[in-house]
């Protein structure tokens, strides 16, 4: 037996060598192929438990339904093991929405706990909390990002409200002290607003991005406040000479996230400094040049971020 799941004429998924056993040793077992690979599926008698193993590639899910099922909704746990990671949470689906509560996400690099609501029609509309417990800053070396902008039907569709925020647990070092993140997605463009602490200070950068536009420019307009320039840098393996003095910069500007391009409108600091057309082309040659040479999530890379303010100094 052969089942292909189609949206809009449109094919998602195709489900092969079906086989269901209704009684002996396999009742209740569904075996079959898909994407290339076999799986098995186990329900239980009252069919309120459901096992999902694609063997021999470490993907594992299981669903509970509560037994006191609303009249036009299902709801209850799902856990599920995908190689190294591991993922649990409670549901409930009414047939437009799913609502995920106490979502708790664990991997070597990322854990989180996290609330959803998901509307399905017309759009997708997701409205997110977050709270990261750990998280590993190289993850963010391993994001294609380039390859997400493909997709830009899909970001057209995806209506999109995030709340993300990071406290690591006590004695971690982390690299962030506490990040606070909001994200507003609709019709393709991203609006953000982000509060980083580190080392005691504190960076506030708000801008915008067009996922559709053929050169997507990500607009920033960022502030940092250090009471101790000695202790911040010292954070990035920077040594100075200065034992404390504050530092207060302000930086506007955009990139050029597939040309890997960036331009500065303006760069102040400590009320003392404002940079001028030639200071402007130099930060912008050496910000290139160092930490956006390869794409542009690897401009968080911390050693690339040293290498910068080293040069710069």
């Amino acid at each position: 037996m052969k089942i292909k799941i189609v949206k809009e004429n449109i094919p998602v998924l195709t489900l092969e060598n079906i086989k269901f056993a209704k009684f002996g040793y396999n009742e209740n077992l569904i075996r079959g192929r898909v994407l290339g690979k076999d799986f098995k599926i186990k329900i239980n008698d009252n069919y309120n438990n459901i096992n999902f193993n694609l063997l021999n590639s470490g993907i594992k899910a299981e669903i509970n339904f509560d037994k006191n099922q609303k009249a036009n909704s299902k709801f209850g746990t799902l856990r599920s093991k995908i190689l190294n990671t591991k993922f649990k949470s409670n549901f409930e689906y009414d047939g437009k929405n799913i609502k995920i509560d106490n979502a708790y996400f664990r991997s070597k690099s990322l854990s989180f706990k996290n609330n959803s609501e998901i509307i399905l029609n017309p759009f997708l509309d997701v409205n997110s909390n977050f709270i990261i417990e750990e998280f590993n800053t190289q993850i963010l070396t391993k994001i294609k990002f380039i390859k997400l902008l493909k997709f830009k039907d899909l970001l057209r569709k995806i209506n999109n409200t995030s709340e993300i925020k990071f406290k690591p647990k006590k004695f971690n070092r982390n690299f962030f002290e506490n990040l606070i993140l909001e994200i507003n997605l609709a019709y393709g463009r991203m609006n953000y607003s982000k509060k980083l602490f580190i080392a005691n200070s504190i960076i506030k950068c708000n801008g915008n991005i067009n996922f559709l536009e053929e050169y997507p420019l990500l607009f920033f307009d960022c502030y940092l406040k250090a009471e101790n320039k000695r202790e911040f840098l010292k954070k990035f393996s920077v040594k100075t000479k200065n034992k404390k003095e504050t530092l207060e910069l302000k930086v506007k500007g955009n990139l050029n996230v597939l040309n890997k391009k960036v331009n500065f409108k303006n760069i102040s600091m400590n009320d003392n400094y404002i940079a001028s057309k030639e200071d402007l082309k130099y930060f912008k040659d050496t910000f290139e040049n160092i930490l956006f040479d390869k794409n542009f999530l690897e401009i968080f890379d911390l050693k690339k971020i040293k290498e910068f303010i080293i040069e710069i100094s």
